[in-house]
């Protein structure tokens, strides 16, 4: 796997030309070793300590899955970073990062990092890694990033952490998302969604079926613990939502599966708003497309208006009565029943006109 991850490394041997750093994770069983090639003229031949130095994990880590050059981060300017997806010392998988200055072959070990809670085995903390991401928290030091694509999958809330680090082993922002709680009212679904301590959220946008629903300071709102997101039950296309986010200036995403909210047969929702004039708006809900039939009868059963006979789609259909009967006149002030009718349910709900 000699060239599984490259990068250019800055100057790590301190000369005048960029050197070049190659990855090779599957070597010596899964050991894993980082090769430098130093700058010169003209590409070097073959891979030689005259033109290249060897740097080697430990058993099974795959050293050398990502590789890149990180400027002064370390209070220098040849500092240069690799992760070890596979090191097993914090659990099987949980990963580590290596963090070198020049050619010097001591490492400042970064082990994995989970703000949703403690490290946990299969974070793959090293997976991808990222550097000169420039100075972003002012501390006059390069800062970079490190990837842990499984941090957290087991609870199928946080997908993942990606952490910038400053001067070698700072946190500076770190977010992790879970989905603390989604509930229903009425026609509309309620989510909040709880981040990672200290994370100060840019951008938000919630979507379902590839289509966008929500997004911060519109139908999405930040809150002290994190974000809550309301949106018509109708708009969800699937029985899950995907949340993206900007935080720090950097992009997040984690997919989230939803309880069951849709209505398993057609069922008719409480009339809004009741009692009412001039008009009230009925709700009804399919679980699939089929036939249905909606009526205004009086207290004594005599259907006094058919508001619909026909199909109508999976999910919410709202129908607006107006009060009148089929021959448009204004009906009596008083009480009526809405009937609704499938193949293979009834439901009903009592409205009442006030003239």
């Amino acid at each position: 796997e000699f060239g599984w991850s490259v990068a250019n490394g800055g100057y790590v041997n301190t000369g005048t030309q960029a050197d070049l750093l190659v990855g090779a994770p599957g070597v010596n069983g899964h050991r894993g070793s980082v090769h430098i090639y130093f700058g010169t003229s003209s590409p070097p031949a073959t891979d030689s300590s005259s033109n290249g130095e060897r740097f080697q994990g430990v058993a099974g880590d795959r050293f050398g899955f990502s590789i890149a050059g990180v400027g002064d981060a370390l209070g220098t300017t040849n500092g240069w970073i690799v992760g070890a997806p596979a090191n097993d010392n914090a659990g099987l998988k949980a990963g580590r990062v290596y963090l070198y200055e020049g050619t010097s072959t001591s490492a400042t070990i970064l082990g994995p990092v989970n703000p949703g809670g403690a490290p946990v085995a299969e974070d793959q903390w090293g997976f991808s890694v990222d550097g000169l991401l420039g100075d972003l928290d002012g501390d006059g030091l390069n800062d970079f990033l490190v990837g842990a694509p499984t941090a957290n999958a087991a609870d199928n809330a946080v997908r993942g952490v990606l952490a910038i680090i400053s001067s070698g082993d700072r946190i500076v922002a770190a977010t992790t998302v879970r989905l603390d709680a989604a509930r229903r009212s009425g026609s509309e679904v309620e989510l909040d969604f709880v981040l990672s301590p200290g994370t100060r959220i840019d951008d938000a946008v919630l979507s379902s079926g590839g289509r966008d629903l929500a997004r911060l300071g519109a139908g999405i709102w930040a809150g002290p613990r994190g974000l809550t997101a309301r949106v018509p039950l109708a708009e969800l296309s699937s029985d899950s939502v995907d949340l993206r986010w900007t935080a720090a200036g950097l992009p997040g995403q984690a997919s989230f599966a939803l309880p069951a909210f849709r209505a398993r047969q057609a069922t008719l929702h409480a009339p809004t708003p009741n009692p009412f004039n001039p008009r009230t708006t009925l709700t009804v809900e399919m679980p699939q497309a089929a036939h249905a039939r909606l009526r205004i009868v009086d207290l004594r059963g005599r259907v006094v208006r058919e508001l619909h006979d026909g199909r109508l789609e999976a999910g919410i259909t709202p129908i607006v009565f107006d009060g009148t009967d089929d021959q448009g006149r204004r009906l009596a002030s008083g009480s009526y029943m809405a009937l609704l009718e499938s193949a293979d349910s009834r439901d009903s709900r009592r409205l009442t006109l006030v003239q």
